[in-house]
């Protein structure tokens, strides 16, 4: 067989590879193998494979690279050095007589080279980045240095594929040539065929080079220009923002200040894509502008690292385009994007100038409007789903970002964390708090107007602007202190905001419509976090609690299982928890009213019949409003009354079941259950629940003058102990406790009556 029909054959194996039948293929990959086997052979054939003689599929060609490569990187130590030297001048050939390459062969060439520079440069191969210079200058088009530097420095320094020692002797060659190459690449990047492998090898090098290296030559100002290129704006983007993320010492960092003068020079066209909010981007253009946010994300970080702080010994100047607002002005482009991938971009560099105290007092009070009505909008939670609501343009971006749903939603909790972290960073001080306050109320108003008013969407960012900012406003209302004693508030905003939050709640009071019940349940949210603008008056807090319990306890035929108030009927826990010395006056009243509803629940003449949740929610408030009496045994009593109608459950379980046989009839585990253990199931099941929910609420007195004169205190042994007044009554109950437990493991159990029964699945 002559030497081409063996390369005939070979082509023939590696074509075959990639067959449809599996025998063949199978056959193909076995022999293509065996020839990879022999390192002489293969790499005579990988160099064979692109005689200008013959023709061969570059799929051959790719093969014939891939023997070399493979024989370079595991077989090479084993190599005599005259097939070493011969493997060297043919790949050096093959570059020189083939400089316009399919990407995938001139990459797979460029390795080839690579491989060998990991084992030889410097010791073995001194001449290296001498001989790469000679190779450019045959040809201006011939970008082969270029990559093969990039991939070298990719492979050794930022993936570290070699060990410390080769590693730490490749790093210092190239350090101690680090302004010529840089220079060298300088050459290649006024060239228009070289400029993309330019960029690639200048983020390489922008990884482990001083920093200073490229300030000292006119290479950041060429990139900079190249963002206003649409073919090499992303690899400039990419530079940019590997440099502009460079970690180091104070005066290694500095240099980077400069890139503020370059970044908004004149004519800088990409820092104005992000004030177009109401037309799509291209997919290419959306990309090059969340690179490029990436960019000055950095950098907005080392700004807070360099200027910010409060040791003046090592703090910069700020550079102008910072003190002049032409920064700010991007940021707030950033912040007010309908992407919100972008969007967290601009609230992220928000936190790290709020925390540097970068930003000055004029233009932080000029810009907070504007900040709060961007975090505003963004608490609004774009569904995954195309909807009518108008949102084509952030919905496209989501798509555009997000494989799926669940990938989206994973984003949104880091992206709702940021905002959070965002509006309680402005809400510290009590005049950011006014601006604040006025914007909530404006954004309010916002929603409400007639052609907002159908959209939950925008009534779900209102309860959630609230509830964070409720927070703050809580030192307003403070125990045993009149409203604003503080002063968090001057009299002007004390007397509009009491006025606006009572005409808010006066809105709010008059929403009850059962035919949009998610409308009524953010209605009912937004109660609790406006409580504070009362003042703790008797009449309000009477309208609001009476307006709650009324709307919760009101029996619905649901025509679906979701119910939307059940979400949202934690508010009145909120409001309790948060303002309960404002409400415990109404206990009494709270507790008749509860107990009525609970045994007529638990009655066989039931008139209404209420959910489990409506019995948790009531029953939950009003053990957290027995936390402000003082009296251990008034509490006591109060806890045992309530208790009492589901310890009257249990007990009648504990009367009836007296086997696992009977627990399973009283309980209703058969085909068909009659409407009695039906209701057996439900309420012992509930009444645990509540239960839990009862004693999880009740806490103890931290103050010890309490503890000690309302009977809360015992000495045992010389040690003294704090009671829990709910202990009495559940002490009692734990004999059915651990009854029902215990059944309810039965049935689990390999000898259970259920494991041979059409319900063996329980």
């Amino acid at each position: 067989m002559t030497n081409l029909e063996f390369l005939r054959q070979i082509e023939t194996a590696v074509l075959s590879c990639v067959s449809s039948d599996p025998i063949h293929r199978q056959q193909a990959y076995k022999f293509v193998e065996e020839i990879k086997s022999n390192p002489t052979q293969s790499i005579s054939i990988g160099f064979e494979f692109f005689n200008k003689n013959q023709l061969f599929d570059p799929l051959v060609k790719h093969f014939g690279l891939q023997c070399i490569e493979e024989t370079i990187k595991y077989k090479w130590t084993s190599l005599d050095s005259q097939l070493k030297l011969s493997i060297k001048e043919r790949l050096w050939l093959l570059m020189t007589e083939h400089d316009q390459l399919p990407v995938h062969l001139k990459t797979i060439l460029v390795r080839c080279v690579c491989e060998i520079a990991k084992r030889e440069w410097p010791q073995q191969w001194p001449l290296f980045l001498d001989e790469l210079v000679a190779l450019s200058k045959l040809n201006s088009t011939n970008d082969y240095s270029l990559l093969i530097l990039a991939y070298l420095i990719e492979d050794v320094i930022v993936l570290q594929t070699l060990n410390s020692i080769r590693k730490r002797d490749i790093q210092t060659t190239l350090l101690q040539h680090g302004n010529k190459l840089v220079e060298f690449i300088e050459y290649f990047l006024d060239l228009p065929n070289t400029i993309s492998s330019s960029l690639y090898a200048l983020t390489m090098f922008a990884t482990f080079l001083p920093i200073d290296l490229f300030f000292t030559t006119k290479i950041i100002h060429k990139i900079v220009l190249l963002l206003n290129s649409p073919i090499h704006r992303m690899k400039a983007a990419e530079f940019l923002s590997v440099i502009s993320d460079r970690r180091g010492k104070y005066e290694e960092r500095l240099p980077l200040l400069q890139l503020f003068s370059y970044l908004f020079q004149n004519g800088s066209h990409y820092n104005d894509v992000y004030s177009t909010v109401d037309i799509k981007q291209s997919n290419d253009m959306y990309d090059f502008m969340k690179q490029y946010a990436m960019v000055i994300t950095a950098l907005c970080d080392q700004l807070c690292y360099l200027c910010g702080g409060e040791g003046l010994n090592k703090k910069a100047p700020l550079p102008e385009q910072c003190s002049n607002g032409t920064f700010l002005q991007l940021l707030l482009a950033l912040m007010q994007h309908p992407s919100i991938y972008i969007a967290l971009y601009g609230y992220q560099m928000w936190l790290q100038l709020v925390r540097a105290n970068i930003i000055q007092e004029n233009d932080y009070q000029n810009i907070l409007p504007i900040v709060f009505r961007a975090l505003c909008h963004s608490l609004v939670k774009q569904p995954y789903k195309k909807t009518n609501d108008g949102q084509e343009v952030a919905l496209s971006y989501i798509h555009h970002d997000f494989e799926d749903e669940p990938d989206y939603q994973k984003f949104i909790g880091k992206n709702r964390a940021i905002l959070i972290r965002s509006i309680n960073s402005i809400c510290n001080t009590s005049e950011h708090l006014s601006v604040a306050i006025r914007i909530g109320f404006d954004y309010a108003d916002y929603c409400f107007q007639p052609v907002n008013i159908q959209n939950l969407l925008l009534f779900e960012s209102l309860v959630s602007y609230w509830q964070i900012i409720e927070k703050h406003l809580r030192l307003l209302l403070k125990p045993l202190e009149s409203f604003n004693q503080r002063k968090l508030l001057s009299s002007t905003d004390e007397l509009c905001f009491c006025q606006r939050g009572q005409a808010l709640i006066e809105k709010l009071l008059s929403i009850n419509n059962d035919n949009n019940l998610e409308f009524l349940a953010y209605s009912l949210r937004l109660l609790p976090y406006l409580h504070v603008f009362t003042r703790g008056e008797n009449a309000w807090t009477q309208r609001i609690l009476e307006h709650l319990f009324r709307t919760i306890t009101t029996e619905r035929q649901m025509v679906s299982r979701s119910n939307p108030l059940q979400k949202q009927a934690n508010c009145l826990i909120d409001l309790c928890l948060n303002y309960g010395h404002t409400i415990v006056i109404y206990f009494n009243d709270l507790f008749k009213v509860t107990q009525g509803l609970v045994r007529q629940q638990t009655s066989t003449e039931q008139q209404t019949k209420l959910a489990g949740w409506q019995w948790s929610i009531l029953v939950e408030c009003l053990a957290i409003l027995l936390n402000h009496f003082e009296s251990f045994e008034q509490k006591a009593i109060f806890i045992n009354e309530l208790v009492q109608p589901f310890a009257q459950i249990l007990s009648k379980f504990d009367l009836h079941v007296n086997d696992l046989q009977s627990f399973i009839g009283y309980i209703g585990l058969k085909p068909t259950p009659d409407a009695i253990s039906t209701s057996n199931q439900r309420l012992i099941f509930l009444s645990i629940h509540i239960l839990c929910g009862l004693l999880r609420r009740i806490t103890l007195p931290t103050d010890p003058t309490i503890c000690s004169n309302g009977g809360y205190q015992e000495t045992f042994d010389g040690i003294v102990f704090i009671r829990n007044p709910a202990a009495p009554i559940f002490i009692q109950l734990t004999h059915c406790l651990f009854k029902l437990l215990t059944y309810c493991h039965a049935l689990h159990s390999p000898d259970s009556p259920l494991s041979k029964s059409s319900l063996s699945f329980l």
